[in-house]
Formats: structure tokens, C-alpha cells, sequence
């Protein structure tokens, strides 16, 4: 799994490639946490997230845990299939859902 920050100003795009799976996420914790410390509003591009297992849905509960915690918000502005069907599957595709009025960058 790779990652990659983007900060513009108070919102922080974090882009997650590969997969988001028990064996791909061990050590990626403090990664994802650190993009707390980038800005308000973390946007969480999926879209290259080929496989996510529940570990993987626990990584992105955690940080949106984190950042509620800190009066901040996460988003998921793009999703691939894989990351959709676990959402669905688990009944948090609104948990992540951003507001309706929001303009990605």
C-alpha cells in the first residue's frame, strides 16, 4: 500500500494505492494519523484501492475516529469498487460520505 499527502491550505488530500488488507496495513496506522496533523479536512482519495479487507475499514474508522476527536473532519472524495462494496457491505457508505455542498481539489 502506498501513500501520498497533498496539502492546499486547510484541506489535506491523502492518496491510498493498493491494497487496504490485514497484511498491506501493518505500519501504515501512524501514517494515516499523521495526516490529521496537515489540516482541518482530510480528503481520502480510494479510487486506486484495489483490495480492503475489515482491517482496512478499521484503519479509516480510526482516523475518522481521530479527527472527530480533534474537531476535524474525513471524507472520502473518490472510491474504487472494492473500497464501495466493503462500505455497502458493512453499512458505512454514509459515515464517509462527504457533505453536499463540498468542492474537492
Amino acid at each position: 500500500m502506498e501513500i501520498s499527502c497533498e496539502k492546499n491550505g486547510d484541506q489535506t488530500q491523502m492518496l491510498v494505492m493498493g491494497d487496504m488488507t490485514v497484511d498491506q496495513i501493518k505500519g501504515q496506522r501512524d501514517v494515516f494519523l499523521q495526516s490529521l496533523t496537515f489540516g482541518q479536512h482530510i480528503d481520502l482519495d480510494l479510487m486506486m484501492v484495489s483490495e480492503m479487507d475489515s482491517a482496512g475499514l478499521q484503519l479509516l474508522i480510526l482516523l475518522k475516529r481521530e479527527a472527530e476527536l480533534r474537531g476535524q473532519q474525513v471524507h472520502i472524495a473518490a472510491q474504487s469498487m472494492e473500497v464501495t462494496d466493503m462500505l455497502d457491505l458493512c453499512g458505512m457508505t454514509d459515515a464517509f460520505a462527504p457533505p453536499a455542498n463540498t468542492v474537492f481539489c
